[in-house]
């Protein structure tokens, strides 16, 4: 009779990123029993005599489990590990950016990975030469004029989080502007170490950034379209203003 026993299968190996899992032993003949044991770890068995019994509560590293079957003559077993790894840190891309080329390149600005996770830096959509992908902060060149889209995932094991952030790039070709009123200007005061707009029109917004594409605090002197460039270094910065909704870039020089 032995040698018409059914023989048991507790099912694959298994890797999880978290502490359920439905098992998948092997079926129970008619007129027969089984029974999950857990052997080693930690879980709770929901169901100890069905094959695919849900577990919950599992451990991190391997929980071993043992699936007997007793087919009405002979009773055989088997063993299955059901190992969890650590989840990855949350991955975070960093800030969206815009830089006005040349240079086409950033630098990137990610969280810094926490081991055991391992992060790395790839390309969705535009074009980039990624100095080093597995670097938070890795400098990024070759970058096409619009949009360009990076992904900075993390993973341990079969898990992993991603996040994703852009980099828009807008040639440099002199004054750019669609405006209808062409009357604006940037005006720098070398003696005084201060740069105003000068303009008739609305300013809805203004944001100043260094030749890397870097955003730089604009610091007011005097008044809301006067800055001072005391805490700047000797170098190209670009003024990107809106007036009346269009958006306008004056380009102009520091030096000390």
């Amino acid at each position: 009779m032995d040698c018409a026993a059914q023989v048991a299968d507790a099912g694959p190996d298994t890797l999880l990123c978290e502490g359920a899992y439905t098992m998948q032993g092997s079926a129970v003949p008619v007129g027969g029993t089984g029974t999950w044991t857990l052997l080693m770890g930690c879980a709770t068995i929901i169901d100890p005599n069905a094959p695919s019994s849900g577990i919950t509560g599992l451990c991190p590293g391997e929980n071993v489990f043992v699936w007997e079957v007793f087919d009405g003559f002979a009773t055989t077993s088997d063993t299955v590990v059901i190992g969890v790894v650590d989840l990855p840190m949350i991955a975070d891309a960093g800030p969206d950016q815009t830089i006005i080329a040349p240079p086409f390149s950033a630098q990137l600005m990610a969280n810094t990975p926490v081991s055991p996770s391992y992060c790395l830096w790839t390309i969705i959509s535009g074009s980039g030469v990624i100095a080093d992908p597995s670097v938070p902060y890795s400098m990024v060149s070759g970058l096409n004029v619009g949009e360009n889209i990076f992904q900075w995932s993390c993973t341990t094991g079969p898990c992993i989080t991603t996040d994703v952030m852009s980099v828009n790039a807008f040639l440099w070709t002199g004054l750019q502007s669609t405006s209808p009123h062409p009357e604006a200007a940037v005006i720098v005061d070398q003696q005084n170490e201060c740069f105003s707009l000068i303009t008739e029109e609305n300013v809805n917004a203004v944001a100043l950034t260094d030749a890397s594409g870097r955003a730089v605090h604009l610091y007011t002197s005097g008044s809301s379209r006067t800055w001072s460039m005391a805490p700047y270094g000797k170098g190209i910065y670009f003024l990107c203003a809106e007036l009346n909704g269009v958006r306008r870039v004056f380009r102009f020089v520091v030096n000390r």
